[in-house]
């Protein structure tokens, strides 16, 4: 495992945390528009994975240990071998899981994702991040008690987390292309001067960011989109974070909120 650039992945005692790369690449459509090609050239990501391009067969691959990350391009592929790597790790730490893949992606079998969660209740002194896209999958597992399950999310919607077995769950806003509130006074009609109404129920923490990689700066949000789905969270007690990229075009660095749930 390596250590994270990701802002909020952060160990018990302030540290960065860790990438678990145990499945990268993805189908999800918005892959080909997103993630795929709009990595700067100077991304480690960027570097591995369009290489090899000409190895895409849009199926699930299983990676041998001598070729490395990224050996199908983009496609979704499994490194059984890195399976135990968190074992290995004494000291509490916090840990993303398949950054730059997506776990609960239809096309990974139930088999694998039992793996992960096993290997992630036998090292309960760390706490892993498991994100995905593809939401509805995380009523089919039991999670444990030191995973924080979240999804993303750029469009208006009634969210129902309450039957999700996890005692984290959260919503990552990011992009955030328009603004959102959990108020209908505000989003009459659904969608009312850039507002877009979305109902959260179970929710324990959000996250609220902009455009990133080559997309800096393509859709800027506004500021009243962003403060009013803070205010929003922070009326029920839902912890909030706000990402750097957030600032200075938006907010200046002082002015970011960056809380965590509880551990």
């Amino acid at each position: 495992m390596n250590k994270t650039t990701i802002e909020y992945v952060l160990n018990p005692d302030g540290t960065p945390g860790y990438n678990w790369a145990i499945i990268t690449g993805c189908l999800h459509p918005c892959s080909k528009l997103y993630c795929y090609n709009t990595m700067k050239a100077s991304s480690s990501l960027n570097r591995f994975y369009k290489k090899n391009r000409e190895k895409e067969t849009r199926e699930l691959h299983f990676a041998k240990p001598s070729e490395g990350l990224w050996p199908y391009g983009f496609d979704p592929t499994y490194y059984s071998y890195r399976l135990e790597e968190p074992m290995f790790k004494k000291k509490p730490a916090t840990i993303f899981v398949a950054n730059g893949g997506d776990l609960f992606g239809k096309w990974i079998p139930n088999e694998i994702i039992n793996y992960v969660l096993t290997v992630i209740r036998d090292c309960p002194q760390h706490t892993f991040i498991l994100l995905t896209k593809n939401y509805g999958r995380l009523y089919e597992f039991e999670f444990p008690d030191n995973c924080w399950v979240g999804f993303s999310r750029n469009y208006s919607a009634e969210i129902h987390m309450d039957g999700i077995k996890a005692k984290t769950k959260f919503v990552s806003f990011e992009p955030l292309h328009y603004g959102f509130s959990f108020d209908s006074r505000i989003c009459e009609n659904g969608q009312t001067d850039g507002y877009r109404r979305v109902a959260l129920h179970g929710v324990s923490w959000i996250i609220i960011g902009a455009e990133s990689g080559t997309r800096v700066n393509k859709i800027i949000p506004r500021r009243d989109w962003v403060m009013t789905l803070v205010k929003s969270a922070q009326d029920k007690g839902i912890p909030v974070w706000m990402k750097k990229n957030l600032a200075p075009e938006v907010f200046d660095k002082s002015e970011l909120i960056q809380e965590l749930p509880g551990r």
